[in-house]
């Protein structure tokens, strides 16, 4: 028999400490209301997605498809060098890696360009971490257009030459997004020394009618950018309406299952904010998408132009976190534990109570164990060579 007021009393515990937890919510950290930007024109925007679409419908990583929306990117990141006079900008660069998925190897390329800045001195000298801001380039098997990020991403790099602002802002077309997020974990790799203040990803934002947007903030652990994503969707909801985020159970499941499907994972994994702007929930492409419309891709770039402006004029962007968002406060991380913790009170306690009961009883758990413990050996012998098969090229391998 269970042992019923140590049971209660457990529960009770556990309770005091739920009901506590909420109390100890804090607002997130914030920055100063940027100047809002003027109109983002989503006529060009639109002809760039359009054209891409056209040039290369689908892109699946290292393909034709692929190498020639790369030749797109290239070519009008080129365009936007030329648009400083006196050299503002970095001339266009490329990053070429090899990555394996099952048996396979494919050669992929990042591109990128740098806006140096043109801010004050007093910017310049506080604080020079850069803004990175991100498109994938590629597609999944199947799946057409979602052509509006590397064309959003192409006209804020045009546009930075036209503002003033004090940090660098790094503009990067990724290949490999759907294999692992390769592009942007070689990225990264590569410019582990340079500081990043923020990332904001643009993934397929302008394939939806109306002014919904979805900002993905979770990371490829238990961290995630609830702090920064806050501070992107109080910019973003001046122009358009923003998907509430995660609701408590979902960002609870977190810590269960750490999970993420945009590029935004890998870098908060590095420490870094990041948000990604999109057109859905965060989840794969789908097989059909909207097709953009200029109205849309106005509402986008107007957007991500009012996030780079609220980056810029900081002095420090809040670092990701374990804690979880609740009627817009921060619960932080340590008192998530300890709730967690306190709701397998009751069953931890009940477990060693039944424990201690059966051995005053004489009644001992190691004979049943040993027992129990041959069922294993078969799955554990069928699975543990797989890593080493894997490195042998015997079986698929991760990206």
């Amino acid at each position: 028999m269970l042992n019923r007021r140590l049971y209660r009393a457990c529960w009770i515990i556990a309770l005091v400490a739920l009901v506590i937890a909420p109390l100890t919510l804090r607002s997130p950290a914030s920055l100063p209301d940027p100047e809002v930007p003027t109109q983002f024109d989503g006529t060009s925007a639109l002809a760039g997605a359009q054209d891409l679409a056209t040039a290369a419908p689908e892109r699946l990583p290292g393909s034709v498809g692929d190498r020639a929306a790369a030749d797109w990117v290239r070519k009008e990141l080129a365009q936007a060098t030329r648009g400083r006079a006196g050299g503002g900008k970095t001339g266009v660069k490329s990053q070429r890696f090899v990555v394996r998925t099952g048996l396979e190897t494919r050669e992929l390329e990042n591109i990128y360009v740098v806006e140096r800045g043109s801010g004050n001195s007093e910017t310049r000298v506080r604080d020079r971490a850069i803004i990175l801001v991100v498109a994938p380039r590629d597609t999944p098997p199947g799946v057409t257009g979602a052509t509006s990020g590397s064309a959003l991403l192409v006209e804020l790099a045009k546009r930075a030459t036209t503002t003033t602002h004090g940090r660098p802002i790094y503009f990067l077309s990724t290949s490999g997004s759907t294999v692992g997020n390769a592009g942007i974990r070689w990225f990264l790799n590569r410019f582990s020394d340079t500081p990043i203040a923020a990332a904001i990803v643009l993934d397929a934002p302008g394939e939806a009618p109306g002014t919904g947007l979805h900002l993905w903030m979770g990371g490829s652990d238990a961290q995630a950018a609830i702090a920064f994503r806050e501070i992107v969707a109080d910019a973003a909801s001046r122009s358009a309406r923003v998907a509430r985020s995660g609701v408590f159970w979902s960002q609870l499941a977190r810590y269960a299952v750490p999970q993420a499907v945009g590029e935004q994972g890998p870098i908060i994994a590095a420490g870094i904010p990041a948000v990604t702007v999109s057109a859905r929930a965060e989840s794969p492409l789908p097989a059909r998408t909207e097709a953009p419309k200029r109205e849309r891709m106005a509402l986008v770039g107007t957007v991500a132009q009012a996030a780079i402006t609220a980056i810029d004029e900081s002095t420090g962007v809040p670092r990701p976190t374990a804690g979880i968002l609740m009627t817009g406060k921060l619960m932080r991380p340590q008192v998530v534990r300890l709730a967690l913790l306190m709701l397998l009170l009751p069953i931890i306690v009940m477990a060693v109570d039944v424990a201690a009961r059966l051995r005053r009883e004489g009644i001992f758990l190691g004979r049943g164990m040993r027992a129990l413990r041959w069922r294993f050996v078969a799955p554990v012998v069928a699975v543990a060579p797989g890593p080493f098969l894997a490195m042998a090229g015997l079986l698929p391998e991760g990206a």
